[in-house]
């Protein structure tokens, strides 16, 4: 077993000790991003530890320059599990974050995690906005919780399907008696996997439905490298049913060790991604473990039921509807990459296409039409106003909507107003540059986001200021505007979508 400094006492919430631990290899375009969301945070952590694995690129370098703010370990190259592994024994906190290097944790990510930490918990998980490699929100959430989901719907989940809802390693802090319970897994890939596989039968699993961190697509996630450690477009799909069957062997060996009986005889099976891995893998001819007991028209009714029983909201569950059934009618031997020419289409694949091409336009014609009436009802406000006034959107879209609204207000603003925020997210830069105090815009980062996020409390040097806000629950593309007041927060007077 690894060796480690473990109590297994329960600190008071004010004196738990918060290790975040950073692995890192070829990073360097990300990791100081990484290591100063971790160093900005509203309750520091105690520690922050940076494990490099023999990186060749500049990491190491990035990392050195921040001296003694952080705990700095450099190794030869053995693989991110033992990086993981060496993180671990290296970090004293009561509670652990680990955070990849190219994700970013949230200013408010460890006063949260502390906020609902109590005795007997496992972990704390929490919301992941998906952000691209220059960093630009791509409008969804991993994992985008029901709206309730307590520790009590985790176990009754976990227990019946043997699986529940959890986000990727970056939005979860695991305690460290779970931690010293279970280390070492020998994971398959990598620990997040099998502990947040296993978590449960240790300990509470206590979900924050904010939004904590954000998680970075790019092209070298983990998730779409082939055996070879090479990108692909397109995930290895045996090889991800594989890591994933590997996971449930070893929660099967957790539970016979913990003597939890789980319902289901195949959690594989409770999972939609790998239900839609495993479809695709049998439509492209490629093997994998257990598809000896797989068939095309179970998959496919099994999909349908997870479709409309597990994922939230009618749109979602119609796309992962439509998705299955094109792909079970899409001929057999075709490649993600390539449509051989020999393929003769048949009329029912056609008439599939047809389908699918209906809901795929269904979708769009409703997305365009309530973001055009957003547009129109921003421009109405804004052609009111005299040039030159300054003002803060607050506008949020819903959580199963397709489409960023982020900008509406913006563009309604060219010839009438200030975007008093000044930023901009896609390319993490200022619209305008100013010293600071300027009394056009702000320049500050910090101000912006929280302008953002409706959460910034107004200055006197602020006014005067207006906020462009959505004022009606039935209708969320409805916008008002209102005069802000010194210590109020924009975000406050209006509502949120669901």
């Amino acid at each position: 077993m690894i060796a480690s400094s473990d109590t297994c006492e329960f600190p008071g919430r004010h004196t738990l000790k918060i290790s975040i631990v950073i692995t890192v290899y070829n990073y360097e375009r990300y990791v100081g991003l990484a290591i100063d969301s971790a160093l900005n945070q509203t309750r520091p952590a105690d520690e922050i530890v940076v494990v490099d694995d023999g990186s060749i690129d500049g990491s190491r370098q990035i990392i050195a320059g921040y001296g003694d703010r952080i705990r700095a370990i450099f190794q030869a190259n053995q693989g991110n599990i033992a990086a993981f592994e060496v993180g671990y024994r290296k970090a004293t906190g009561d509670v652990l974050l680990f955070l990849d290097a190219d994700d970013i944790l949230l200013p408010t990510a460890v006063e949260a995690v502390v906020a609902h930490w109590h005795e007997g918990v496992s972990k704390v998980q929490f919301n992941l906005e998906i952000i691209d490699g220059v960093g630009t929100a791509l409008g969804r959430s991993f994992c985008a919780f029901p709206k309730s989901y307590t520790s009590d719907d985790v176990h009754a989940e976990f227990i019946r399907s043997g699986t529940y809802i959890w986000p990727v390693m970056s939005g979860n802090a695991y305690s460290r008696e779970f931690l010293r319970q279970v280390i070492p897994l020998n994971p398959p890939v990598g620990y997040d996997g099998a502990l947040n596989t296993i978590a449960p039968l240790y300990g509470d699993v206590v979900t924050v439905q904010a939004t904590l961190g954000q998680y970075r697509l790019h092209g070298r996630n983990i998730s779409r490298n082939d055996a070879k450690g090479s990108a692909q477009r397109f995930p290895d799909f045996p090889r991800q049913i594989g890591f994933r069957v590997a996971e449930f062997d070893i929660l099967k060996a957790h539970c016979d060790r913990k003597s939890v009986h789980v319902q289901a005889a195949r959690p594989i099976d409770n999972e939609i991604v790998f239900i839609n891995y495993r479809l695709a893998s049998r439509k492209l001819g490629l093997k994998y473990v257990g598809q000896e007991a797989d068939r095309l028209s179970s998959l496919l009714r099994r999909g349908i039921w997870l479709a409309l029983t597990e994922t939230i909201g009618w749109r979602a569950a119609a796309s992962h509807i439509a998705w299955f059934i094109a792909l079970f009618l899409s001929p057999s031997g075709t490649s993600p990459t390539r449509f051989s020419g020999t393929l003769r289409p048949r009329k029912w694949h056609f008439f599939a296409l047809a389908i699918c091409a209906a809901v795929y336009f269904a979708f769009v014609y409703q997305d365009t039409r309530l973001a055009n009436r957003l547009e129109q009802n921003a421009e109405r406000i804004t052609r009111e106003l005299s040039p030159g006034t300054r003002v803060i959107a607050t506008v949020f879209e819903p959580s199963d909507y397709r489409m960023v609204t982020l900008h509406v207000v913006d563009r309604a603003c060219v010839g009438h107003c200030f975007l008093y925020s000044n930023y901009e997210p896609a390319t993490k830069q200022f619209r305008l540059r100013v010293r600071e105090g300027s009394p056009v815009v702000v320049a500050s980062t910090d101000d912006s986001e929280d302008m953002q996020f409706g959460s910034y409390e107004l200055q006197d040097e602020d006014l005067p200021l207006k906020e462009i806000y959505q004022c009606n629950a039935a209708d969320w593309t409805k916008l008002c505007i209102r005069d802000l007041k010194v210590g109020e927060k924009n975000g406050t007077g209006g509502i949120r979508p669901d």
